[in-house]
This record gives C-alpha cells, structure tokens and sequence, in this order.
C-alpha cells in the first residue's frame, strides 16, 4: 500500500464497525468468524464483541473484529463488507485498534 509518511501508518489486528446484516440463517454472537472484505484487504476476523447480545437478518450494531492472521492498513470510513456461506453483512469502520490501545467495541 502506498501511503504518505506524514500519515504514520501502522497496522493493525483490530477494528470496531457499525455493521448492518443482510442475511443469516440463524444468529451471529461472540466468536463468529467471517471473511471481511475492506478494499484490498482479504481476511478472517473474528467478532470479539459487539453491544448487543445477538445479531440476527436486519439488524444493525456496533462489533469489535480482530484479524486472525496478521495485522492489515485499515483506515477510518472505510467500508467493509463480511460473509461466511450464506451469511452476508456490509459496514463502516468507526475505528482502528492497535494492540497496545484499550478495546472497546
């Protein structure tokens, strides 16, 4: 990624998103491991927290996400979008979670 040194980019394992859920079959809760699409970043994330107890078809909140292989540039506004077999969810990155920042969704 090119990205202007003023910046100081850092990457990051984390994220918190205002996530909308398109389709689920069932319920999403703590754990869930989707594939979250962020432009060019490709990778799963697991949902560590989220400020309601149960995501269901429809329903919008605000979830805590963190990568499970390696950390990836993110970037404020950016939108996401994340899914797992029939599952399909879109959303707006509120903020990004460096490893040494407190974390809250």
């Amino acid at each position: 990624v090119l990205v202007d040194p003023d910046l100081r980019p850092r990457a990051a394992r984390g994220f918190a998103a205002e996530v909308f859920v398109l389709h689920h079959p069932t319920t999403i809760k703590k754990g869930y491991q989707p594939v979250v699409h962020a432009r060019t970043v490709r990778q799963v994330a697991a949902v560590q927290d989220m400020n309601v107890e149960l995501l269901r078809s429809g329903t919008r909140a605000r979830v805590r996400f963190r990568f499970q292989h390696y950390p990836e540039y993110l970037t404020v506004g950016t939108p996401i979008i994340f899914r797992e077999g029939n599952t399909r969810g879109i959303g707006v990155i509120k903020r990004v979670i460096h490893d040494a920042d407190e974390l809250k969704p």
